[in-house]
Formats: structure tokens, C-alpha cells, sequence
């Protein structure tokens, strides 16, 4: 029986409610929480792990991210989204290989488990993703991922390898979805992953709508991340990015959607009436000149909004702290001075991330028979000291390299500061040597 005992540290157990720090241990059994605060007589005889002078909280949830992105970090600067994508990302995407996709996800999920997160939303690309879920299920992290789907090219400007009829697009994501839901004791589940409104048809998101109810799995994609986005929409469809998606099978709630920025008036209102959850992305948003989504209002009209990093070459590093502190703080450009303060940044990466993803009944929060998804961060270091409201010290203080333990299901990926599994210079020079292949296939080298 794995049978852990937390103690010694400060509980932020996420809970609606409840105080928001306190004393207490949590007792962790059989990869799920048995106790939280005060623990049975029982829980004594568990491996003891000593929390003091440390943050226990749930692990942080990553609510969009592209895996197959990682080792593209720093070959995509200076762009704006569209560009971005048609002349450095997707021509990447395409000269992937099995090595390529493997070295990219494996440097992805190291970052995302030294910076704390436990849970990840991923979108691939249109091929080879059964390589990406293989890393996903070995790390030990939690995740939804799915290959992206693109059957539209409405300018011809999606390269040849990423184009696919829908029926290919489909057929490919049964096919993993048969092999990798429910993977790993469940911690992997499949999501469809229609890339965005204007490189995937009504058709295909009708019937990954249709088939996201029926198997019960998320739909993931982009929408009105940019202005020039919101009126290609318009112009081909006939309605902005969100609308559009409600014709054509938003309504199912079970979609999450990344970004967000550009919203029409009425689309608030569509987002909350059909129970979509959205994916804040800071970081991604500043460095692609995107603008600044009004989480603030998204939240009062109770939408769910989580955190993500987004893919590495739009902020080059994985570091969540960077998008809790990003996102506690925009909304003051927007004139907001206390609409994201530290503890409601803190519920975006944890209780309300997951459910954005559709997963919060079963992390987000340290509560009694949920799974044991756990974080511990130190919090005795000159960056965040002093430090009595502890949720400022980790929003606006901390880095990923004061993340000393990460469990996921009561199972260490991250212990005593060090990543578990993966040997960092390792996977550096592995990295290095694919994408040197990769731009030569690219044709991007040089």
C-alpha cells in the first residue's frame, strides 16, 4: 500500500470556502487523499515526508500547451501569430520525426514537472502522435493530449505533410484515442484537437463535438487569439471565432479554448451559456503581440479559466510561475488593480484549471478522496521571505527551482529538487541534435 504522510508545512487546500492557508498534514493512500488537516491515529505508520517551512498545495493544472513545440524555443521570434505560424511553426511541424517528436516532448514534460504542474491539456501536431502520448503516459504526468486536426486550408499555406481530408484527420484520432485512453491507469485521456477555426471544417468540429459527448473526452482548440484571426473567421464562416464555434458544436461542454483575447460583446455570454472552459496564456499573448484577455470578465460571468504556457517558442520557457505572476498582473493594464489577486491567480492554476479541462472532481483541490496531485514548494528562500499571505510569496516570489516535491497519485515525479526519470544533460544534447536534423528537413537551417 503507498501510504505517504505530508507534514510540517502550510496548507493551501484550494478549497471553496475554507480558510486559505493553515497548519496540517495530508495523508496520502493508495494514490488518492485520505486526509487533509487533522489525520487518523492510522496515518502514523505512513512514510513521513517533512513539509517544514514549505507550501503543500495541489499541483499546479497546465491548461494549453503544445509538447511537440519544445524544441522549436527561439526559432520563432519577432512574429506576429499568423505569420508566426505559416512561415517558422507549421514548416517545423511538418519535418518532425519519431526522434524529433520524441526529443521536443521529453524536454516539454521535464520543464512542465520542475515548475510544478501535474496536469497537462496538450494539442500535437497531424502526425506521429502516438510518440507524444508514449513520453505523456512514461513520465507519470496527467494529461489529455491529441493530434491536431487540420482539414481546411483555406490560403494554401499549411504545408503538404499537414494536410489531411477529414476522414484521415478522424480515422488517426480513433485510432489513438483506442490506444491511449484511459493509458496509464487513466492518468491519459484523449482530447479531439481541431487546430482552429481557420485550418479545420465545420464538419470536422461538428463530429468531434458529436464524438467528445458520446466517449465522454474534451475537445481542444484555438480561438480569437488575434484580431486578423477574428476577421478571417468572419470573412469565410460569417461570424467571429466564437460564434462560429457555437454552430458547429460548442454547445456539448466539453470544450476548452485557448486564448480568447478578442472577443466579441454577445461571445462572453456564449462561452458561459454553453459551459466552455478557456485557457488563459499570458506570456504567449504578450511575445505574439496578441493583446490581453479580459479574464476578469470572463470570470464574472462564471466561466472557468485556467492557466497555460502555451508551445515553448511563444515564451521560451515552461515556467507556470511566470504565467500566474503575468496573469495576476494584466489586468491592471486593463484598469483593474485588484481583479487577479494573488490567491485568485492561485485558483487559476489549481481548483479552476481543472475545471476548465473538465477534470475538477478529481484534482484541483486537496479534499478527501480526490486524487493525490500535490505540490510542495519552498518557500524559505530570499526570494519569498518574509512571507504571511502565502499565495503572494508563490505568485509574485517563487520559480520552478524552489519546487522541491511533485506526486502525482501519491507518486514522486519531482523529489528533493530534482526531476525524476530524466537526466537533464541528457536530454539537452538529445535536443540539440534533433533540431539540427529538423531545420535541415525544414529547410530552415542556417
Amino acid at each position: 500500500m503507498n501510504s505517504i504522510l505530508i507534514s510540517g508545512g502550510t496548507l493551501l487546500p484550494m478549497t471553496e470556502g475554507a480558510p486559505r492557508q493553515r497548519p496540517g498534514d495530508v495523508w496520502i493512500r493508495d494514490g488518492r487523499i485520505a486526509a487533509v488537516g487533522e489525520v487518523p491515529e492510522e496515518a502514523r505508520e505512513a512514510t513521513r515526508l517533512d513539509a517544514t517551512g514549505c507550501a503543500v498545495l495541489p499541483g499546479f493544472v497546465q491548461t494549453h500547451l503544445h509538447l511537440v513545440q519544445t524544441l522549436f524555443r527561439g526559432e520563432a521570434e519577432g512574429l506576429s501569430l499568423l505569420p508566426w505560424l505559416r512561415t517558422r511553426i507549421w514548416p517545423l511541424e511538418a519535418a518532425h520525426d519519431e526522434e524529433s517528436l520524441r526529443a521536443s516532448a521529453r524536454l516539454g514534460l521535464f520543464g512542465c514537472i520542475e515548475s510544478g504542474a501535474t496536469t497537462l491539456f496538450d494539442m500535437g501536431t497531424t502526425h506521429g502522435h502516438g510518440v507524444v502520448l508514449e513520453e505523456i503516459a512514461a513520465s507519470g504526468i496527467r494529461a489529455w493530449s491529441g493530434k491536431a486536426l487540420m482539414d481546411l486550408d483555406l490560403d494554401g499555406s499549411t504545408p503538404t505533410r499537414l494536410r489531411e481530408t477529414t476522414e484521415r484527420a478522424l480515422s488517426e484520432a480513433a485510432e489513438l484515442a483506442r490506444q491511449f485512453d484511459g493509458a496509464a491507469s487513466g492518468r491519459v485521456r484523449y482530447a479531439y484537437a481541431p487546430r482552429f477555426a481557420l485550418s479545420a471544417t465545420p464538419d470536422l468540429h461538428q463530429e468531434v463535438a458529436r464524438l467528445a459527448q458520446r466517449h465522454d473526452r474534451r475537445v481542444h482548440t484555438h480561438a480569437s487569439e488575434t484580431p486578423s484571426e477574428v476577421d478571417a473567421c468572419r470573412r469565410h464562416f460569417g461570424n467571429p471565432c466564437v460564434a462560429h464555434l457555437s454552430r458547429v458544436g460548442l454547445g456539448t461542454g466539453r470544450w476548452t479554448l485557448a486564448h480568447c483575447v478578442h472577443l466579441e460583446p454577445n461571445e462572453v455570454e456564449v462561452l458561459a451559456a454553453t459551459r466552455t472552459g478557456v485557457a488563459h496564456c499570458p506570456s504567449s499573448n504578450l511575445k505574439l503581440g496578441s493583446g490581453i484577455a479580459d479574464v476578469v470578465r470572463m470570470r464574472l460571468h462564471r466561466i472557468s479559466v485556467g492557466l497555460g504556457s502555451d508551445g515553448a517558442p511563444c515564451n521560451n520557457r515552461l515556467d507556470f510561475f511566470r504565467e500566474m505572476s503575468l496573469a495576476s498582473l494584466l489586468p491592471r493594464r486593463l484598469g483593474d488593480a485588484v481583479g487577479l489577486d494573488a490567491w485568485t491567480t492561485l485558483t487559476l492554476a489549481t481548483r479552476e484549471g481543472a475545471a476548465a479541462i473538465g477534470m475538477d472532481q478529481e484534482i484541483g483541490t486537496l479534499e478527501i478522496g480526490k486524487r493525490a496531485d500535490v505540490v510542495i514548494i519552498d518557500l524559505c528562500t530570499p526570494n519569498t521571505t518574509p512571507h504571511r499571505e502565502v499565495a503572494t510569496a508563490i505568485v509574485h516570489g517563487a520559480s520552478p527551482s524552489q519546487v522541491r516535491d511533485v506526486l502525482v497519485d501519491g507518486l514522486f515525479l519531482k523529489r528533493n529538487f530534482q526531476v525524476l526519470g530524466y537526466d537533464a544533460r541528457e536530454l539537452c544534447a538529445r535536443g540539440e541534435l534533433a533540431l539540427e536534423s529538423l531545420l535541415s528537413r525544414a529547410a530552415l537551417a542556417g
